[in-house]
Order: C-alpha cells, then sequence, then structure tokens
C-alpha cells in the first residue's frame, strides 16, 4: 500500500515537472508563403531553445485563403471564445486586412510593449512602422520589407558580347542600350533570349522613374496611375517589349513564371526584381551581381516599392508579453537570423532593418555572393509601402490590376489605365 501511494506521489511529481517544462504556450499562424515551412520550423526550434519553458504551436495557411481563415476564426472566437480559439499571434498584411482586426478588436496596440521593449519606430524609415500606425497607435511588428529596385546581372552574358558592365551609375537610357545588344534571335527572327524581365513594371519602373501611383500610399487623396508620367513608362515597357529588349509578360507567363528558372536557363540577360531575391539565385551556374535600379531620368531609381508583413496580436490572448516577445525576437533577435541562414536556400533572403542586428547581418553577408548589403541599406531610405495600405484598399487595388495586367498581358489599349484611374479616384474620393 505504502509503494503505491510512493508511486503515486513520484508520478505526480514527474507530470507536475513535465507540465511545469511547457509552462507556456503559444499559437502562431502564418502564411506558408510569407514564411515557408522549414523556416518555420526552425523558428520554432531556436524560439524553444531560447526560451525553454514555452511550447510553440503552430499552423501554416494558404495565400488565397488565409484572410478567410482568419476572420472566420476571429468571429468565431468573439462569438464563443471559450469554445473557438484564435492564435495568439498571427502574420498578415499590413492594409485594409490588419485594419479588419483593428475594427472587430481582435488585436492589440502595441505602444506600451513597444515602449517596454525599447523599441522607438522613429529610429527607422518611416514606411517600415507607418504601415502599422493608426491614428498614433501600432497594431503590428513588422517583418523586413520586400524592396524591389535592383537589376540582377548576368555577368557572363555581357563579357561573352563584349558588353560593359553596368553599375550604379549607369543611366536608363544606357542599361537600355545595353540590353539591346544582349537579345538574341534564332534563325527564324524569334527572340530566343530577352535584354530584361521586369514581372511588375508597374511598380519596379514607375517607382524608378518617380510616376506615383497615388499621392500618398497611407493616407491618399488623389489617383495618379492614370496621368502621364505612369502612362508613360509603361508605353516604354510595351514598346521594349515589341522590340525584343523586355520579355513580354504573355511570354513570361508561357515560360511558368519562375523567375529564378528563366534568369537560370538565360532567357534573359538581366531581371529586374528584389533586392533581397538573393536566396532563390544564389545557385545560378553563371557569375551575376547586382545593381540599383536606374532611373529613366538619369541616375538612381527615385523611389523603390517595398512591401511588408506583419505580426498582429490576438486581444484575449492570454500571455501578451509572451506573444509579443515572439514577434520581437523573430524580427530583431540574431537567433532568428541565424535559424533562418541555416535555410536561405528555400528563402528570399529578407534583411532584417533593425540597428541592434545591423553588425552581425553585414558580417554574415560579407561571405557571399554577391553583397549586395549596401544596395538595400540605400534603398530603404527611398522606400514607399506597398499601394493598397488603407482602409478600403480592397476596391482601389483591384482595379488598378484588373487595368495593369489587361494592359500588361492582354494588351489592352493603354488607354485603359486613364479610364480605370477614373474609376479608381471615385473610391478614394468615397474613403474620404
Amino acid at each position: 500500500m505504502k509503494k503505491g501511494i510512493m508511486f503515486m506521489v513520484m508520478a505526480s511529481l514527474v507530470i507536475g515537472l513535465l507540465g511545469s517544462a511547457w509552462a507556456r504556450e503559444l499559437s502562431v499562424w502564418s502564411v506558408s508563403a510569407w514564411i515557408n515551412d522549414e523556416t518555420m520550423e526552425a523558428y520554432i526550434e531556436a524560439f524553444e531553445k531560447a526560451h525553454p519553458d514555452v511550447k510553440v504551436s503552430w499552423r501554416g495557411l494558404p495565400v488565397k485563403t488565409n484572410m478567410e481563415t482568419l476572420q472566420m476564426a476571429g468571429a468565431l472566437a468573439l462569438k464563443n471564445p471559450k469554445k473557438h480559439k484564435f492564435p495568439d499571434v498571427f502574420l498578415t498584411g499590413p492594409d485594409m486586412r490588419m485594419r479588419t482586426f483593428i475594427a472587430a478588436e481582435l488585436i492589440i496596440g502595441l505602444n506600451e510593449l513597444f515602449a517596454k521593449a525599447a523599441i522607438d519606430p522613429s529610429l527607422y524609415p518611416g514606411t517600415v512602422f507607418g504601415v502599422v500606425e493608426v491614428e498614433g497607435v501600432y497594431y503590428g511588428l513588422p517583418l523586413a520589407p520586400e524592396v524591389r529596385g535592383v537589376v540582377n546581372i548576368n555577368k557572363d552574358v555581357f563579357a561573352d558580347a563584349g558588353v560593359p558592365l553596368p553599375d550604379n551609375e549607369t543611366s536608363w537610357d544606357e542599361l537600355v542600350e545595353m540590353q539591346r545588344k544582349l537579345v538574341v534571335r534564332n534563325a527564324k527572327g524569334e527572340v530566343t533570349r530577352y535584354g530584361s524581365l521586369s514581372k511588375y513594371p508597374v511598380l519596379d519602373l514607375v517607382y524608378a522613374a518617380g510616376a506615383p501611383i497615388l499621392d500618398n500610399p497611407l493616407k491618399p487623396t488623389k489617383v495618379l496611375f492614370g496621368e502621364d508620367a505612369f502612362v508613360d513608362v509603361i508605353r516604354e515597357f510595351l514598346e521594349l517589349a515589341d522590340e525584343g529588349v523586355m520579355m513580354p509578360l504573355r511570354v513570361y507567363k508561357a515560360l511558368g513564371g519562375s523567375k529564378p528558372k528563366i534568369f537560370g536557363e538565360e532567357k534573359v540577360a538581366t531581371m529586374i526584381t528584389n533586392c533581397n531575391y538573393k536566396g532563390q539565385f544564389e545557385d545560378m551556374p553563371f557569375d551575376w551581381d547586382v545593381i540599383v535600379l536606374p532611373s529613366p531620368t538619369g541616375g538612381q531609381a527615385k523611389r523603390v516599392h517595398g512591401s511588408s508583413f506583419c505580426w498582429s496580436i490576438y486581444t484575449n490572448t492570454k500571455d501578451r508579453d509572451l506573444a509579443f516577445e515572439w514577434a520581437r525576437w523573430v524580427v530583431f533577435s540574431v537567433e532568428a537570423l541565424e535559424a533562418k541562414e541555416s535555410l536561405r536556400k528555400f528563402n528570399k533572403d529578407e534583411v532584417p532593418y533593425v540597428r541592434e542586428v545591423r553588425e552581425r547581418l553585414l558580417e554574415i553577408a560579407a561571405g557571399r555572393k554577391p553583397d549586395n548589403w549596401s544596395c538595400l541599406v540605400d534603398l530603404y531610405s527611398r522606400m514607399e509601402p506597398y499601394i493598397g495600405s488603407f482602409q478600403g484598399s480592397d476596391k482601389f487595388s483591384k482595379l488598378f490590376w484588373e487595368a495593369s495586367w489587361d494592359v500588361l498581358y492582354e494588351r489592352a489599349p493603354i488607354e485603359k489605365l486613364r479610364e480605370f484611374a477614373l474609376k479608381a479616384q471615385k473610391v478614394i474620393d468615397a474613403l474620404n
């Protein structure tokens, strides 16, 4: 009998010790395309190692259904929080999607937690934290943005063609002339290698040319994508596509729409894309480098487009400090950076903008080919947020992209841009 009692006591102690080992639990939801499975698993392993009393559960959501899933889960949690669970911390876009949760009172403001963690948003480029700020309150902790504004160069192709390499002082007209010399045609006159590819000329080229889409991406009052400056850039792109200098987007789509594959197979000599796209380009079968996208009016890109995602914290989470610590740790910590470093071939190389890890980041970057971190630092100073970072922007974005894709992919008359800009202006006017 005593042995039985002793066994029960020991069992209770063991269970209690095991339970205390995971005294704090954290549920995290993210979109697998934004932070892929391998990276999340590496993050969780490293986070739990740094926080041995925490157990993280994680759910990855598809891009196409993430918003619907989050909204449904949020509605159910608000109706019956005891029965329906909502994640403690989740990843969403810092735009109308995040604002939907603010309106529903599903996420908390983070100002006090920022102050407690000594995070000062004013130390960073305004658009980085500006996209998560609403009326003086910060509702998310943003990941490092993807910054669009560079040209990836196949150095071997330039050398074989006897064309001098462009650099950050090269003008847009000079770059186009270089690309013309790199176009290759077969005996039938069909282009087998284009000078360049820009999947998003409405973001890459118009920002570089200083032809904005809105007067203020965060608090817009005027739509600008129907004006001459914007339309002229798109017209030039289409003319270059007809000439064979730029790969037409219908060709890009027909080739499968994979930038690393198209670049790697030398279907294009240069690739206009994200500055932090090195993870997918790292193993190219040729020597390559990166320059800042030139401005069509000379010099470097006037402005660049940046997009970001942010961690938001559920209103009814039991442990706000823990939820915030996850977000702070992923964005700020050297451990998170190192966890992602070990998997960089699976990822776009998102560079933390946080000053505390800058030296460590540059140290890691020094051993890479090519080292374009200085390019990123420069581009951050000229970054503008992705269009649609305002309430009601879903309607605006739909009009903008419908017009843009019809013109660029289907070759609809370019005047469609002006026509849809007038419709989009009515959306902005209604919001204001």
